[in-house]
């Protein structure tokens, strides 16, 4: 596979991102990587997405090619960056504005979640890809200020109303699986799948299953989401 060309974008300070193809006029996939990760961890799901999505990846600030320079590297402050990206980062798919479909993983997948609630015209729809959700049982010796805000982020998640999908492997051990079926349990309108014998990192463990069901997911309940990438783009066309 050729590597994509790296792009960096001011985002309150340089900003590393690919895109990695597809049509012009496919659905938007924003993707968002784990703790550590950066936009390598999509390399492999990728090419199976474009023949009909349109694929990017950015590396969030502290991870990847993307430094600090002094910036926050918090699970809040990169769901702001994210959002600055959606909004100020046009060249993407030449539209101005418009809402995409965020896939994150692991943290990414925390930080998906929040700009999806905190900015619900920007985001069409939501994949988690063994996300870092709060579990839905404390740990012992948790402190109070950290329950406190699992709890407010837990109020947050209810209010995501676009279309989620929840993909979860089976054999995690950094998120395990009891948090993903407590969440899928939480919003029964979400869709969930779980991959036995896969790990924390699906898409690169098992990048043709989790394709798969993501183009499934696409078709049935984040058609909507599908629709309104694609309406978004054919009406800002039609007025350039």
């Amino acid at each position: 596979m050729q590597l994509p060309q790296a792009r960096r974008t001011d985002l309150g300070g340089p900003v590393h991102w690919v895109d990695l193809g597809g049509p012009s006029d496919g659905p938007l996939l924003v993707c968002v990587h784990g703790l550590g990760g950066s936009h390598v961890n999509w390399l492999a799901l990728a090419p199976l997405l474009t023949p009909t999505c349109r694929v990017v990846a950015l590396d969030l600030a502290g991870f990847g090619r993307t430094r600090g320079h002094g910036r926050s590297t918090s699970v809040q402050a990169n769901a702001d960056l994210v959002h600055r990206f959606l909004t100020e980062v046009t060249e993407v798919t030449e539209v101005t504005g418009g809402p995409a479909i965020l896939v994150g993983n692991s943290m990414g997948g925390l930080v998906t979640a929040l700009e999806a609630a905190s900015h619900p015209e920007e985001v069409a729809g939501v994949v988690l890809v063994g996300p870092a959700l709060p579990s839905a049982v404390p740990a012992p010796g948790v402190g109070k200020r950290f329950i406190a805000r699992r709890r407010r982020v837990g109020t947050q998640l209810r209010t995501i109303m676009c279309p989620v999908l929840l993909v979860h492997g089976a054999l995690d051990r950094l998120v395990h699986v009891a948090s993903a079926r407590a969440a899928a349990k939480a919003h029964p309108h979400w869709r969930y799948a779980e991959l036995p014998g896969i790990g924390h990192v699906p898409q690169l463990e098992a990048p043709d299953r989790t394709a798969g069901i993501i183009f499934d997911w696409l078709a049935d309940e984040g058609a909507e989401a599908t629709s309104r990438t694609r309406s978004t783009m054919s009406r800002t066309r039609s007025t350039t």
